[in-house]
């Protein structure tokens, strides 16, 4: 892994005030940020690859909303911060559910589309980064994104830039933009390609040590990945004052968005206790976030200007939308969560960022918006292997906006439902849409299932002429864990009309635990007209067993 040639991290005031966002009906407005000076540098991300390791896998301890774990943490925001809710923590001695267990949803589950039989048209599909190629650890988080005549992949440790025909053209070290990259742990990586200043920009967090935590964000000089100066710039969280008066989180599951003047990064806080014998605990703190002027990043500003969001800022998991058609006209950004309690909900919350850091103020709204109940999603079954694969939970995965009259804003996650036809419930990719004009409505709101088959970790973009793309896994007791290419042709709605495997399993997927996801990837074409997909799949290799590769392919509708 490369070095540093020099990092200069900002570490947020011990004294950082807390915001907390008060319960609301339709509509609530988030008090003031704090403003932050940061300092970006250049960094060194020159690893040339080769070879492929083949060490021993290794869990990696991100996504600590795992499924042990989830349900205990949210039921806990949820006694803080929702004190109407009728859920109950476990500190009430009173059982949590969990996503291994089926659920049952509390309401009419949403429309369910199924029996799809046209074939998604691909231009190109190829191999990309697995197991190794990411540095050995589990599960992948497979993002992506397209821009120029390049496709950026960004995988745990590395990243890999490949040409439009699916050659590999270089690895990226993105893990060096930290504090130490000798010493910490970095994860979760995030990729976009904004089109207005046709810059990439990699978002991922330093979970370990906490003296360390922070968002970490690269963001390059030029469309070119493998020839573009990168640089590095890191917001620490390490000196962040929690709701419950400890210092110091990490942003987990981080999630970035990109507009036409800021750039968001949103987290879920998480912060450390060690025991009397060493032994180490996580607690949920709430959603941050920090929004950074743009154009600061773009110019090469020696200090963006940003503005930080503590927590607890209410809802999990906030996932901000890339926007597809950036406007001078409209600089509003928009967010979105659905903030379940412990396995189920029924509001989506839009939340609705305007102003720039430093520029402008900032204000920020969310609204509430009524969907069909979205619900903790069962654990998928697979060809060969009695094991389930790991769904999470029933976060929001993807987001995507466009701008128009009405603007368009495309989300996606996991889900239960089942499907027509079946008797038992289903993991399934859930896809949302809300029109957002003078006021915000929900136009679409439907589950992808098929019976017998399970889907998850659904991604979404849509092209300029209203076709809506996705990428997920899919697997069932006769098909090994898949990488699934889905669309929904300009027209239609609350259905998908095409749907095809790009890179079909080969083997029962054994490692333990059955980590998969948390993610997968999604960039929309220069063209306008198609979308690069990424998803992964289950494989395995003589003698070393089990893994998992991802693949990506070019879409048409």
């Amino acid at each position: 892994m490369s070095k540093l040639r020099y990092i200069v991290p900002v570490v947020l005031s011990a004294a950082v005030s807390l915001y907390a966002l008060a319960a609301f009906s339709a509509q609530s407005v988030s008090p003031a940020p704090q403003a932050i000076v940061l300092n970006a540098v250049p960094i060194d991300l020159s690893v040339r690859r080769t070879t492929k390791s083949h060490g021993n896998p290794k869990a990696l301890p991100h996504r600590f909303a795992n499924p042990a774990l989830l349900g205990k943490v949210k039921a806990e925001l949820a006694a803080e911060t929702e004190s109407a809710s009728p859920v109950k923590s476990q500190r009430s001695g009173k059982p949590t559910p969990t996503p291994t267990a089926t659920p049952t949803p509390t309401a009419s589950p949403a429309p369910i589309s199924s029996g799809v039989v046209n074939p998604v048209p691909f231009a190109v599909s190829f191999q990309a980064m697995n197991l190794y190629d990411g540095g050995g650890y589990v599960p992948p988080d497979t993002t992506l994104g397209a821009g120029g005549s390049f496709i950026l992949e960004a995988v745990n440790a590395m990243g890999a830039a490949y040409d439009t025909s699916g050659n590999l053209l270089v690895n990226l070290a993105t893990t060096a933009c930290t504090t130490n990259s000798s010493l910490d742990s970095v994860s979760d990586p995030r990729v976009e390609f904004d089109s207005l200043s046709g810059r990439w920009f990699i978002s991922s967090t330093t979970f370990s040590p906490i003296g360390d935590a922070s968002w970490d964000l690269l963001f390059s000089s030029s469309n070119d990945p493998a020839t573009a100066t990168w640089y590095c710039l890191i917001i620490s969280t390490s000196g962040v004052k929690n709701p419950d008066g400890s210092t110091g989180n990490f942003p987990d599951f981080p999630k970035l968005g990109i507009n036409y003047d800021k750039v968001v990064l949103t987290g879920d806080a998480y912060s450390q206790t060690t025991g009397r014998h060493g032994s180490v605990s996580y607690k949920l703190q709430g959603a941050e976030f920090v929004v950074i002027n743009k154009s600061d990043l773009v110019t090469l500003a020696a200090n963006p200007r940003a503005a930080f969001y503590a927590p607890n800022q209410g809802d999990f998991a906030i996932e901000p939308a890339q926007e597809l058609t950036q406007s001078s006209t409209n600089d509003a950004l928009f967010m979105a969560a659905v903030n379940s309690d412990v396995s189920s909900t029924a509001n989506l919350d839009v939340w609705t960022i305007s102003g720039v850091p430093g520029v402008s103020t900032l204000t920020t709204i969310k609204s509430a918006l009524p969907i069909d109940t979205i619900s903790y999603p069962p654990n998928a079954q697979q060809e060969g292997a009695p094991a389930t694969i790991d769904t999470n939970d029933d976060s929001l995965l993807d987001a995507a906006y466009r701008d128009g009259s009405p603007g368009s804003l495309w989300v996606a996650g996991n889900d239960a439902c089942t499907p027509a036809g079946d008797s038992a419930t289903r993991s399934c990719a859930r896809f949302i849409h809300v029109s957002i004009g003078s006021s915000m409505a929900v136009d679409q709101d439907f589950d992808y299932g098929d019976v017998g088959t399970y889907y998850y970790y659904p991604s979404v973009r849509s092209d300029s002429y209203g076709d809506l793309f996705s990428a997920f896994t899919g697997s069932s007791t006769s098909l090994y864990a898949s990488a699934y290419a889905a669309v929904q042709t300009a027209g239609s709605a609350n259905v998908l009309t095409n749907l095809s495997i790009f890179q079909a399993g080969d083997s029962p997927y054994t490692i333990s635990p059955p980590r998969w996801g948390d993610y997968s990837g999604a960039g929309v074409d220069p063209d306008d007209a198609s979308v690069w997909l990424g998803a992964e799949y289950a494989t395995s290799i003589p003698f070393l067993g089990s893994y998992w590769g991802t693949a990506i392919a070019h879409a048409q509708p």
